[in-house]
């Protein structure tokens, strides 16, 4: 059951294109589960931080859903921030309405309340990645050639290294890694080196 809309936010336009910044704050269609009937707190709470596989399953279910209707899903979080709050992130080529957020919310909410793949209670945002979008897969990478990014390495990557952060500009990526230019110096890492990315203009 839907509860908690805002509508629209301060500063926002419904129908209209929004702003990166203004849509990426945009957090406001939340859907309120209950626990399930004979499972204790404790059982529930297990279950629930095992974000990885909630984020997969979540994941697995909204892409072909959003993808079908002409919607990228960039990214899913789910994660305890005093209450268990699960993430879209969702971006069109012509940028993300607040209509996109409600269609959006609309539809994940239908077929999660069907497959029902989270247990304990949650609240379900939807924005738009916003200037410092994640990238997580080899079409984001390819999306983002010739855009500045920040990239964690993993702990067993490049270990003479003392910091585990780079920035710099995406030459190239393809289906296995990409190559990052770094002031100069050319990289060439794996998808699984990189812990985290993300894109980081200059502002």
């Amino acid at each position: 059951m839907a509860s908690g809309i805002d509508w629209p936010p301060r500063g926002t336009r419904a129908g209209g294109v929004r702003d990166p910044a203004v849509v990426a704050r945009f957090r406001r269609w939340t859907i309120r589960r209950r626990p399930v009937d004979g499972q204790s707190p404790s059982a529930q709470d297990a279950e629930a931080r095992s974000s990885d596989a909630v984020q997969t399953r979540v994941e697995a279910l909204a892409g072909p859903l959003l993808e079908g209707m002409g919607i990228q899903l960039v990214d899913v979080e789910y994660r305890y921030e005093g209450r268990w709050v699960l993430r879209l992130l969702i971006d069109r080529p012509e940028g993300v309405t607040l209509d996109d957020c409600a269609a959006t919310s609309r539809a994940v909410s239908g077929v999660l309340d069907e497959q029902d793949p989270i247990p304990n209670e949650y609240s379900l945002e939807v924005s738009s990645p916003g200037l410092f979008r994640p990238l997580r897969t080899p079409r984001h990478f390819r999306q983002a050639v010739g855009k500045v990014a920040k990239l964690t390495l993993g702990p067993e990557t490049m270990p003479e290294r003392k910091s585990r952060q780079m920035r710099g500009t995406i030459e190239s990526a393809d289906e296995q890694g990409l190559i990052l230019n770094a002031d100069g110096e050319r990289l060439a890492l794996r998808y699984p080196e990189v812990k985290r990315a993300k894109l980081d203009p200059d502002l």
